[in-house]
């Protein structure tokens, strides 16, 4: 009986006309133990009128095999596959045992869920329910999320319900956390189910358990008549919400002993099977008629062939009561009748044996491998454990322990990850594999941002490993030693990798060692050897295989590192097309933070946003900090020059805490360059010239001289405009250093225009033009901005006003469309200082989109068909509908075309 939830059933109704309006929603239920979401989850079933219902509950019997919720949800569509792409097709017909082939990455089985359930809501709307999330397999679990933060303009509802130790943020759902019954509730709840419990009872009910509905009726079910009248006293020992375990623990205690071995087969076997507990309840000398004083104690109830607890929190007591001795024997006999279903038979035989056992152990260490082949990595890691730790074998409790690292850390579970990597023997082995436990520390340490931890991490995984592993090793070493601000490390594990066997014949491990040198190199002030470092490498890569998203990943920021930011953006495009094809979801993101840092550098800000905001939204819940602040850093940079203040700031912070929390050294000195950016876009001098000074020391201190990172081209701007320029040309000297002739265009461009500012009233121009050249060249939009800006002010001072005007109006121009508010404001002040007369500003279109409408809107502007920008960005077509609409009549266009004029081209 549902009493009292008003509120939720109230959002729960919302959900269902939202839906049925093509407006999706997800609600997610968190409450105790008994504290009535299933309740609420068959209220709102019976009340979704007109919907089709796909119901699934995580089972904690069949936590560690993989697509369990996802294959009970799905079956029931399973009519509808051949309508999907056919890799989406092939990725769900194998998560439903209908095909033995691989599945290509976690984000294929998400955009196949996405797929599916946007196919099946055009027919009737659908409500999705998942209940006990807290049980569910991790790989359904992605597979849900991924698919839930994607549906928009479908008729989809989600109800979710968890405990709270399972609760997931949703960052596009309502979360309702369930609270204990009011007084009043509990009273019309007793009145109902208990009639005889006096009024004063129902109080003191309600304050013992708290409001709990199940311990409610459970206490007044097991009151005497006396007690429940009132007449004796209630005894000291109630079920409360914290003591419903040991309540129901007692309750199965009375029980017989063949009764307690029928409830135990059948709690641990998970689904309730009758035909399997049959065949096990034989081999466990028991017959399935021992299930009779369960039903009438209430504890169970047979329903349509399965057995039903009345409450997990039986299962789980009956579990918790058993013996060891009587566990194995338990799923020794589920493993005989589930001989058919392998993958829960072998972990029932795992759970039976006493190690070591060779035979289990083997057959767990096959299921690990399937489950990588099935994107299944945290599924991986449970089976290759377990195998170790059975197996009599030295050698290979070594390589399945370090499988199982590897594992768990592809399924971002980076703690667990590092704890495997630990337990593994080293010198058990082959001498060639055992660089990989330290890579897995490495790269975890990195994961989670732990810069100075990692690079001598990875370096012992390179001296250990065999070629062409070992070049990653090594360039991951000098990237983790930058990262930490610590060059001359660098520098020392260079040398290092020199005096290796290295191949840097091979085009790929060419590039990854040469792009650690550059990096050295640019670090430490040789700017110049960049193009040296880097450019044969690319070009013996001209010839290569470049379908790997890894490798174009790698040219990209390659390009970059020599100034080629228009290379590069076309190289990170390329490297998130082809990860998409292979559902490459941690190099898609790596694509896409690439994409956004060149768009942003190219002054295609709105497509940056787009970028950057899409790989946001890919990376899952525990996905690497290291990459979430690279995106963010993006976006602050592009709201400082917007002079988007609280978004920029609160970005800033975001990157400054993970930055301080981790010792990402780097990012510290950018996020506080974003600030500074955004105090000059303010016109705040003075904080700008505190920060900038602030951030100068420290780069001064850490031997930090690479020219984008560095500090001193805003610094002397910031001087120059506040009056003090005699405190610049030391700074632009100390510049010219590292970023002077014969560095790349992007950092040569910045020096020029330090020069420029200042330079005598006879050399200023032609060094201010030089900049603008290599910027227009280089297609900097946003710097040849500033740097026209700062020559129009010069042009102005010294009384020369067309001239002033004519570069003025380039600047503004560029600004608007930049959207760089700030700046525009400088433009047109300066403008209007010259006698210009200014007309009115087209309103941003930045400011009026949310940022997947933005990407929709880019990506139609620039010609894509709905289809075409629904695969783009993991979106179903009706979804792209939906923003679409949206966009048109915020922006009040009608027409494509009309979308793309008032974009701006993006």
């Amino acid at each position: 009986m549902l009493v009292g939830r008003q509120a939720e059933r109230s959002a729960l109704s919302d959900l269902l006309g939202h839906a049925a309006a093509g407006m999706a929603g997800l609600v997610q239920l968190v409450g105790e133990a008994g504290a009535g979401k299933s309740t609420l989850v068959t209220d709102v079933s019976t009340r979704a009128d007109g919907f089709r219902l796909l119901r699934a509950s995580g089972l904690a019997a069949e936590q560690p095999i993989p697509y369990g919720v996802a294959a009970t949800l799905i079956r029931p569509l399973r009519g509808s596959l051949g309508a999907l792409p056919d890799l989406h097709a092939r990725a769900l017909r194998a998560v439903l045992g209908l095909e033995s082939g691989p599945i290509e990455g976690q984000l294929v089985l998400g955009l196949a869920l996405l797929e599916l359930l946007a196919l099946a809501a055009e027919d009737a709307p659908l409500l999705v329910v998942v209940e006990d999330l807290h049980w569910c397999d991790d790989v359904s679990l992605r597979a849900l999320g991924f698919a839930a933060r994607r549906l928009a303009g479908e008729r989809v509802a989600v109800v979710l319900s968890t405990r709270p130790e399972g609760a997931v943020r949703w960052e596009r759902g309502v979360t309702l956390t369930l609270p204990g019954l009011q007084a009043d509730e509990v009273d019309e709840l007793l009145s109902s189910s208990f009639p005889d419990v006096a009024r004063p009872v129902r109080q003191a009910l309600h304050v013992r358990t708290g409001g709990n509905p199940l311990a409610v009726l459970e206490a007044a079910r097991g009151l005497s008549p006396a007690r429940r009248q009132g007449t004796e006293p209630l005894p000291d020992y109630l079920p409360t919400s914290s003591r419903l375990h040991e309540y129901f623990s007692a309750r199965t205690a009375e029980c017989r002993d063949d009764t307690r071995s029928l409830l135990l087969l059948a709690a641990l076997e998970g689904r309730g099977d009758l035909s399997v507990l049959a065949v096990a309840a034989t081999s466990y000398g028991t017959t399935l008629t021992a299930l009779a004083p369960a039903e009438r104690a209430g504890l169970v109830a047979v329903d349509g062939g399965r057995v039903v607890f009345r409450h997990p929190l039986v299962a789980a007591s009956v579990v918790h009561a058993a013996s060891a001795e009587r566990h194995r024997a338990a799923h020794a006999a589920l493993a005989v009748a589930l001989e058919a279903d392998g993958d829960r038979a072998t972990w029932h035989a795992a759970a039976a044996c006493v190690p070591p056992d060779n035979g289990v152990a083997d057959r767990l260490a096959a299921l690990g491998e399937r489950a990588l082949r099935s994107a299944a990595p945290a599924s991986a890691a449970s089976a290759y454990e377990r195998a170790a730790g059975l197996t009599s074998s030295s050698a290979l409790r070594a390589g399945w322990l370090t499988a199982a690292a590897e594992a768990a850390l592809m399924a971002g579970e980076t703690t667990r990850a590092v704890a495997l990597a630990l337990a593994v023997d080293l010198h058990a082995l082959p001498s060639t594999q055992r660089g990989r436990p330290s890579l897995v520390r490495g790269r975890a340490a990195m994961h989670m941002g732990h810069a100075d931890e990692a690079g001598p991490l990875l370096l012992e995984a390179a001296r250990a490993l065999a070629p062409p592993a070992s070049a990653d090793a090594w360039s991951e070493a000098v990237e983790a030693s930058l990262q930490a601000g610590d060059v001359d490390f660098g520098t020392l594990i260079l040398a290092e990798a020199d005096a290796s066997d290295v191949d840097t014949t091979d085009p790929v491990v060419g590039l990854l060692v040469a792009r650690a040198r550059a990096a050295v190199s640019a670090s430490a002030g040789g700017v110049s050897a960049l193009l040296d470092d880097i450019g044969p490498a690319l070009q013996a890569l001209a010839e290569a295989d470049r379908t790997d998203p890894q490798l174009w990943n790698a040219v990209g920021a390659a390009r970059c590192n020599i100034g080629d930011l228009a290379g590069g953006r076309t190289a990170f495009i390329s490297a998130g097309r082809h990860a998409r094809m292979t559902g490459d979801l941690p190099r898609l993101v790596d694509a896409l933070a690439g994409q956004a840092f060149t768009e942003h550098g190219l002054g295609r800000w709105s497509s940056a946003v787009a970028a950057a905001t899409s790989g946001l939204e890919l990376l899952d819940r525990d996905m690497a900090p290291f990459q979430r602040v690279d995106l963010l850093l993006t976006l602050a940079d592009i709201e400082a020059a917007r002079g988007h203040e609280d978004s920029c700031r609160a970005r800033c912070a975001q990157v400054r805490g993970l930055a301080s929390s981790l010792g990402l050294i780097q990012a510290s000195m950018l996020v506080e360059r974003r600030e500074a950016l955004l105090d000059l876009s303010l016109n705040q001098l003075p904080e700008a010239i505190a920060r900038l000074e602030r951030l100068h020391g420290e780069q001064q201190a850490s031997a930090t001289r690479h020219p984008y990172f560095s500090a001193i081209p805003d610094l002397v701007e910031a001087y120059v405009r506040s009056g003090q320029p005699e405190r610049a040309p030391a700074l632009v000297a100390e510049f010219g250093e590292f970023a002077g002739p014969g560095a790349p265009p992007t950092a040569y461009a910045r020096y020029l225009r330090s020069q420029a500012l200042v330079a005598g009233p006879d050399g200023y121009e032609a060094l201010f033009e030089e900049s603008i050249a290599l910027d227009t060249e280089t297609g900097m939009d946003f710097f040849k901005a500033r740097t026209l800006l700062c020559l129009g002010e010069r042009l102005r001072r010294d009384r020369r006003r067309v001239d002033a005007r004519r570069v003025l109006r380039v600047a503004g121009e560029i600004f608007e469309q930049l959207e760089a508010g700030g700046w525009l404001k400088r433009a047109d002040a300066e403008l209007a200082a010259t006698g210009e007369v200014l007309g009115p500003r087209t309103a941003l279109a930045s400011q009026e989109l949310t940022a997947q409408e933005l990407q929709v809107a880019l990506l139609v502007a620039a010609g894509g068909r709905n289809k075409d920008v629904a695969a783009e960005l993991f979106l179903s077509v009706r979804t792209v509908e939906f923003h679409l609409s949206k966009v048109f009549r915020k922006l009040g266009v009608e027409s494509r075309t009309a979308l793309a004029a008032r974009l701006h081209g993006g």
